[in-house]
């Protein structure tokens, strides 16, 4: 029974030893790894052995051959740290230390100054302390301490993620060190001893670590690895704890009291492991952050997930971004810097430096704060897209103290940086946690996706300005003839009459007014000198976007799209405008007293050689009067209209040679149906 525990220690240790060097390869860290999970298997593979024994003879065999590797085992820790954190002055004194290890290894084979004999425990043989013994437990401090100290070295001048490594590699340290009392058992004392189980949760960090996550990834080895191990090794104790009181007050007691003992051990370990874990889990993490204001990671990533995803606006964006990292994190400030192109809505970002966006102001600071070319897109990479302070050179550095902050971001889509977020800390801390950590490396994906839908939102918000500016000039003047010529016949008309002096100026001004409206709504449709960008187009991706970027709020939606995929010949963003147009002219059709709902339709017809985007809501509809009216300029049905929207659904049509086709019977809703020719017939007509 005794023998139970070192025995699946020692398994345990040398398959993760052997598990290390077969995943990350032969380097420094992984061999010094290996070779303390060895020491640590060989002595607990002894001693398992050694509690069997009844032999004297054999037992002082075993319990030198053990205390070989605990010899060595303090020295293989101090390899270890000085591995992992880059100390490499340090290893003259590992050499150091190996030699006085093997130095002891030969007194002990050779004299009995190290090991004079073995106890006849309860739980079996234990080795005796010899003259020298006291030298081997002075050297085990030695080591240790000289480890915890270059280990808290190190964390100070490290970077954010390795720093709170190291803090835990210390954690670990503290707990080695207690396993010390089983040196009291060497001197006499009778008792089983219990640093086995605080070794395992000692160097169980650090094996958990470097298996799963490169050396300690805090929130697995410590959050739940350490709370599992301590509430493990807690029940083991406390079971062997109630063995050998029984059996120290019982000698003779049956079997059955052990089995009975063990039932209701089960049922308290099914009853409180849960609960005992949850409060032992992120134990450390309190212990070493102090009086940090926490939070929990999860509500913070769902808040900004939300946001982010909902807002199609950089002022949207951004005001989330900063209210949830300030609010919920309790980390600030934030400042967003983002290229000129995506809030301006260009088609090409240029080369034009990093602007600020201003919260307060809803705009682009007019000095650039950082240009291209700067040496802090080098140094944060796209593999690396985060930099922290201490990290970075000079030049960048300088950079984060303008803004009082203490790492950069650079948000990459596709390997083009488009913005670059500088946060700040929690007040009075110097370092982040890691849960500030696993949010910091969370953004860089999260803003990517929402600064490329809010540089889509502009660019089709710059799109619908532009939309009806194709026309040439001749064309437009005989469409807005009629409406240019009635204004200034009236006030023709006018001018030769007999009307008082007062009443004439005020209609001329109102003919005025609405001759200067006709003439600027005529200079808007002008200005279009944008090319357009010809390539295939599937037409059910381009109504899926125009759903996402403008989704009608007082109307459902339902969808019937061609499953196989109908592919155009044109302009994506053109057709992105009409998609958003025809949806706006349902949405708009909705009356109060009935739901509106919009079914949007693709098809393939004619075999294939055509293709139908259908708009059909159930609003208010026109009548047969209005209908016709469509087909005038500036017509509309709405109060207010421009009658812009059904000009520019027309134009684009026209320009990808497709048919509009308009039905709406009055007060049963309106039916916008326009058949374009597919990629499949543009193409085999080139060909013929």
């Amino acid at each position: 029974m005794y023998s139970f525990f070192p025995a699946i220690i020692a398994v345990l240790f040398l398959g993760y030893g052997l598990y290390v060097l077969k995943q990350r390869g032969s380097t420094p860290v992984t061999r010094s790894f290996f070779v303390l999970c060895f020491t640590t298997f060989m002595w607990q593979a002894t001693w398992a052995v050694l509690f069997q024994v009844t032999d004297p003879d054999i037992a002082l065999r075993l319990a030198h051959v053990g205390y070989l590797m605990i010899l060595f085992l303090p020295t293989s820790l101090y390899h270890f740290l000085v591995s992992i954190t880059g100390r490499e002055q340090e290893y003259r004194l590992v050499y150091l230390s190996y030699a006085v290890a093997a130095v002891l290894a030969l007194l002990l084979f050779t004299t009995p100054w190290i090991v004079s004999g073995t106890y006849d425990y309860f739980f079996g043989p234990y080795p005796k302390a010899g003259l020298l013994h006291p030298l081997h437990v002075l050297q085990t401090c030695v080591v240790v301490l000289r480890g915890l100290y270059i280990t808290w070295r190190a964390q100070a001048d490290a970077a954010p993620r390795q720093r709170i490594r190291l803090r835990y590699c210390v954690a670990s340290l503290l707990i080695y060190l207690f396993a010390a009392v089983d040196y009291l058992c060497n001197y006499g004392m009778e008792f089983y001893p219990p640093g086995v189980f605080l070794i395992f949760i000692s160097l169980g960090i650090l094996t958990l670590a470097t298996v799963r996550h490169q050396l300690m990834d805090v929130s697995v080895v410590v959050s739940q690895g350490l709370a599992r191990l301590m509430t493990l090794s807690l029940f083991a104790l406390l079971y062997l704890g109630s063995l050998i009181l029984l059996h120290a007050q019982f000698p003779g007691a049956p079997f059955a009291a052990d089995a009975i003992i063990g039932v209701l051990w089960l049922i308290l370990v099914s009853e409180s492991y849960a609960p005992l874990r949850r409060a032992l889990q992120g134990l450390p993490d309190r212990l070493l952050q102090g009086s940090r204001q926490r939070y929990r990671y999860s509500d913070v990533v769902q808040a900004l997930t939300e946001g982010l995803s909902r807002h199609i606006t950089l002022s949207q964006l951004a005001e989330t971004l900063e209210r949830v990292m300030a609010e919920q994190a309790h980390i600030s400030p934030v400042r967003l810097l983002v290229r000129e192109g995506i809030a301006g809505g260009h088609t090409e970002l240029g080369r034009a430096g990093f602007f600020l966006w201003d919260t307060r102001a809803c705009a682009l600071e007019e000095t650039p704060a950082l240009q291209q070319d700067h040496t802090l897109f080098q140094e944060v990479t796209a593999d690396q897209p985060i930099g922290h302070y201490r990290e970075l050179s000079a030049a960048s550095r300088t950079i984060l103290r303008q803004h009082d902050a203490m790492c950069a971001i650079v948000v990459r889509l596709e390997g083009e940086p488009l913005a670059v977020l500088l946060l700040g800390k929690q007040a009075g801390f110097v370092h982040y946690t890691h849960e500030d950590l696993n949010l910091l490396e969370l953004l860089p994906g999260q803003l990517a996706l929402a600064l490329d839908k809010v540089h889509a939102y502009a660019r089709v918000s710059a799109g619908l300005a532009r939309a009806g500016k194709t026309a040439s000039l001749m064309t437009l003047m005989n469409e807005y003839q009629h409406e240019l010529k009635a204004p200034v016949s009236i006030m023709h008309m006018y001018a030769q009459s007999d009307m008082g002096e007062g009443i004439l100026r005020e209609e001329v001004m109102t003919q005025c007014h609405r001759l200067l409206g006709l003439l600027e709504q005529m200079l808007r449709v002008l200005q279009d000198d944008r090319a357009r960008d010809e390539k295939p187009v599937p037409l059910n991706a381009v109504v899926q976007t125009a759903l996402r970027l403008f989704p009608p709020r007082q109307a459902q939606i339902s969808l019937a799209l061609d499953p196989a995929q109908p592919m155009l010949l044109g302009d994506a963003d053109d057709l992105l405008i009409l998609c958003i147009n025809l949806l706006k002219n349902a949405a708009e059709a909705s009356v109060p007293e009935k739901p509106n709902l919009i079914t949007v339709t693709t098809r393939s017809l004619n075999g294939g050689r055509a293709v139908s985007l259908t708009v059909a809501d159930t609003g208010a509809g026109m009548s047969p009067a209005q209908l016709r009216e469509q087909t005038a300029p500036l017509a509309s049905t709405k109060a207010g209209g421009s009658g812009l929207g059904l000009k520019v659904i027309r134009r684009v049509a026209a320009e990808h040679l497709g048919q509009v086709r308009l039905d709406s019977p009055a007060e049963t809703g309106t039916r916008v149906e326009i058949r374009f020719p597919s990629l499949a017939s543009l193409r085999q007509s080139e060909a013929g």
